[in-house]
């Protein structure tokens, strides 16, 4: 719930609809920027969570990014990675291997916009 509610929070950061297909499938991704590049929102209550994404991910995103918040009233855009940066880095978090950053290893916002 949280989770889709990022996602709200980002397309309505970037002014975009959500990638969501009707039928309720997965797109593969969340939301399309106006470049066209395809976005990953990833969230986390954690105002130091990583941004993670399961090594067994179908996502065809090429931006991954870490909205962090427990509540959507206080929801920040905690910065984004590629999907060659994200996907290059293993991170064990004490629950098995996943591919992660750290936010102080995140890009900021104003290099995506």
């Amino acid at each position: 719930m949280m989770a889709g509610a990022a996602e709200d929070f980002a397309c309505r950061f970037f002014g975009v609809y959500s990638a969501k297909i009707a039928d309720g499938l997965d797109a593969g991704w969340d939301l399309t920027l106006r470049d066209g590049r395809r976005v990953d929102v990833k969230w986390t209550p954690r105002d130091d969570g990583h941004l993670l994404c399961d090594m067994e991910s179908k996502s065809k995103a090429e931006v991954f990014l870490l909205v962090v918040g427990e509540d959507p009233s206080d929801f920040l855009i905690a910065g984004w990675a590629s999907r060659d940066r994200l996907f290059s880095s293993v991170i064990n978090l004490g629950h098995g291997d996943t591919f992660g950053l750290a936010q102080a290893d995140l890009a900021p916002l104003d290099e995506l916009l």
